[in-house]
């Protein structure tokens, strides 16, 4: 999904989207024997919604993931989440701010030293935006 977000060329992203869904169908199959890759197939059905360009969908699916990740005891999926919502919202916004720093902390303190690099960049990002 990342390539898919970084592709240059309207065909690229398109086969790239297409993967996605396959990937996500077969994330779903899982999720529905294996109950602990629920929270992980309503992110990605989160993800592929915003690659697709329905922001509502994939806020919706996202905010799913992190009650049920929470109720489930997950929380680097609710981390993951609370991130692809702030990301979709930008740190410019109150809540997408919010979202992000949550994600933040919940991720450093998990280990999760890539991940949390990756929200601390996003947050970094709008701080330097605001500052030129």
């Amino acid at each position: 999904m990342t390539l898919c977000e970084i592709a240059t060329d309207e065909r690229s992203r398109a086969d790239l989207l297409r993967r996605a869904r396959t990937a996500l169908k077969d994330v779903r199959r899982f999720a529905r024997v294996i109950p602990v890759g629920r929270p992980r197939a309503l992110l990605w059905r989160g993800s592929v919604a915003s690659l697709a360009g329905n922001s509502t969908e994939a806020r919706h699916r996202w905010a799913h993931t992190i009650a049920l990740a929470e109720r489930m005891g997950m929380p680097y999926e609710a981390a993951m989440a609370r991130f692809s919502i702030g990301r979709d919202l930008g740190a410019g916004d109150p809540e997408g701010r919010r979202m992000l720093e949550i994600a933040y902390e919940a991720l450093s303190t998990l280990g999760a030293v890539f991940d949390a690099t990756r929200v601390r960049d996003s947050l970094a990002a709008v701080s330097s935006q605001s500052a030129g």
